[in-house]
């Protein structure tokens, strides 16, 4: 990275990395297992024990090969016949004889801590770059302690890497078309190409790079970029070979592998069959074809998006996606004080703005992902959108950016009155009518009132100021903003999947709108807890998971709810996620307050209790 201007101080990065350190230990510790993470450390061991990417060869390996390497001081044991068992993960996860499951799967999430501190450097280095120091601690502040972010770090899976390695290359991208320095054209092969070993979602890079790269080779006139552009993508593609070990498959070989087969079809690899016959007609059916695996993972998910998922919107179910999912739970998944700044810094776009390139770069992979994944039928949740995330990061802390032509650190953060006007009625009006938007039942929350009561507040402020001087300091309203994003984020730690904002009433009625990846199943741990603490040996749970939950303590039966019309008696312990998704099976359900909210993903009813 290009040398900074020396900061005053760096302590400030010190502490807010190691806040952020601090918090995922904790909750990779405390969580248990989410629904996917079983067969994600099945998969990461079986690849680096084998060599082998056909089990779970839907994704890429990179984030898996990372989890199989943080298992090696554990030493797990494979099942021989793994990829034959009906329930392989189940079958490793949950029967290491010698193994604390709390330790194996803590050891597997280890590396995000490792990729969180990595991507906390990027967004104070993009931030400071394009917007100064002050800026940059602003960012760093609220990606540290974004609950997405703090979420999925302490996942075992691929959502946090190919979110780093996404806004890495970004950054890299940037930079070399801005500087032309050649460190930053090899570092955007580097970073590309373990973005796209990470998940398929980074294949999205291709079009906003590309677009990048055309715009300043049509403006300076230098088609040569587009030959360097082919280079970056030669270096990505090699990277993700050498990811895959080299692997080269023939057709013939993958068509008599079991996991390479689509549902309901034999001798063929591909449910799409023009890229079997095109496959086919240049390389025959011997020949071992590079990345073989890689196209089988995007087969794959083109699949998957044809027949859709079950999921859940707005107290809807269904299996087609909505194109206000993405909106919506952005707006209620993250903080307002960072929605509330991301919308204000559209009143500053005149003074803040950076450049045709630097816009593109940075907005590009959020509206591109924002876009096609509104129009798709599988939404499962925000963690679709994680990657946006740190680039959220950085378009709020552009408030506190200099004028265009100032000095680092002169006028950061000073408006003209015209623009202090403009930042007023955006927070009054996104503080008051989002509040009128989501409709949660339930009554009034206490604290529902509070992003009306902030945003109308500054609104009034700096409208005030903004009569009486020639410039008006934004700094006092974006430190309130970003300490209640920092605040209302820190107040419901470890459950960051759960996070849900004011706007949607908390995390306890904000799965009236969202649950499906908010309630993973992470909660069973707690819920072995609660029964230790209570003396309760045994109870009725329904479990939502691919483990044992009698692993972390408890020891229970299901309700069969929705199977069985005998009504459950005695203690029922169900994830929110299946009662929302399954209402009319838990329609005894109505009516009855529990008795226990663990981790707002589990609700525990006493149904021997009057209505």
């Amino acid at each position: 990275m290009e040398p900074a201007h020396r900061s005053p101080s760096r302590a400030p990065l010190l502490l807010l990395i190691a806040l952020f350190c601090g918090l995922v230990l904790h909750g990779a510790w405390v969580k248990s297992e989410t629904y996917d993470e079983p067969l994600t450390l099945l998969a990461s061991w079986s690849y680096v024990q084998t060599g082998d990417f056909s089990f779970n060869r839907e994704h890429p390996p990179l984030a898996k090969l990372l989890i199989g390497l943080a298992l090696l001081p554990l030493g797990p044991e494979l099942p021989p016949d793994y990829q034959h068992l009906p329930a392989p993960a189940y079958t490793f996860y949950a029967g290491q004889p010698s193994l604390s499951l709390r330790l194996m799967l803590f050891c597997a999430r280890l590396p995000g801590v490792v990729l969180g501190v990595l991507l906390l450097l990027y967004v104070h280095r993009w931030a400071r770059v394009a917007f100064g120091s002050t800026a940059a601690l602003l960012a760093l502040a609220l990606a540290a302690t974004n609950p997405n972010l703090l979420a999925h770090a302490r996942v075992a899976g691929n959502d946090f890497a190919v979110t780093v390695f996404m806004f890495a290359a970004c950054y890299h991208g940037w930079r070399w078309l801005a500087a032309g320095q050649r460190r930053h054209m090899a570092l955007l092969g580097l970073t590309l190409g373990l973005a796209l070993g990470s998940k398929l979602t980074a294949l999205l890079l291709l079009p906003v790079l590309g677009l990048a790269v055309l715009g300043v080779a049509l403006r300076r006139r230098r088609p040569v970029l587009l030959l360097r552009a082919a280079l970056v993508l030669l270096m990505a593609g090699g990277v993700l070979w050498l990811l895959y070990l080299g692997e080269a498959r023939s057709l013939s070989e993958a068509r008599s592998h079991a996991r390479f087969q689509p549902r309901g079809q034999h001798g063929v690899v591909f449910a799409l069959p023009y890229v079997e016959d095109t496959l086919e007609a240049v390389f025959g059916v011997d020949t071992p074809i590079p990345l073989l695996s890689y196209l089988k993972a995007i087969d794959h998910q083109f699949q998957h998006a044809a027949h859709g998922h079950m999921s859940y919107f707005w107290g809807e179910v269904g299996a087609e996606g909505h194109p206000a999912f993405y909106l919506v739970t952005g707006a209620l998944k993250n903080p307002v004080g960072l929605v509330l700044l991301l919308l204000a810094g559209l009143a500053s776009w005149r003074r803040t703005h950076r450049g045709a390139l630097h816009e593109t770069v940075l907005h590009g992979a959020t509206l591109l992902m924002l876009l096609l994944f509104s129009r798709a039928d599988v939404q499962l949740g925000f963690k679709y959108m994680l990657p946006a995330v740190p680039f959220l990061a950085v378009m709020a802390s552009r408030l506190l950016a200099p004028g265009r032509g100032a000095g680092a650190g002169a006028g950061a953060g000073v408006a003209a009155p015209r623009e202090a006007l403009g930042v007023a009625a955006v927070l009054a009006l996104a503080g008051a009518g989002l509040v009128l938007v989501f409709d949660e039942p339930g009554g009034p929350a206490p604290a529902d009132g509070l992003p009306l009561a902030v945003g109308l507040g500054l609104a009034l402020v700096l409208g005030w100021r903004a009569t009486r001087a020639a410039s008006v300091p934004l700094m006092g309203s974006v430190a309130v903003l970003a300490s209640w994003a920092v605040l209302s984020s820190l107040s419901q730690h470890p459950h960051h999947l759960m996070y849900f904002n004011e706007w949607a009433g908390g995390p306890d009625r904000g799965t009236y709108y969202s649950v499906v990846g908010d309630d993973w199943g992470q909660d069973t741990a707690l819920l072995g807890r609660w029964m230790a603490s209570q003396g309760i040996d045994h109870i009725t749970y329904d479990y939502y998971g691919t483990a044992d939950p009698e692993r972390w303590g408890v020891r229970s039966v299901p309700s069969w709810a929705g199977v069985s019309e005998r009504t459950p008696e005695g203690l029922l312990a169900v994830h929110v996620a299946l009662q929302r998704r399954l209402p009319e099976a838990y329609e005894f359900l109505e009516g009855r307050r529990p008795v226990a909210v663990l981790g707002h993903s589990i609700r525990v009813f006493d149904l021997s209790a009057p209505k």
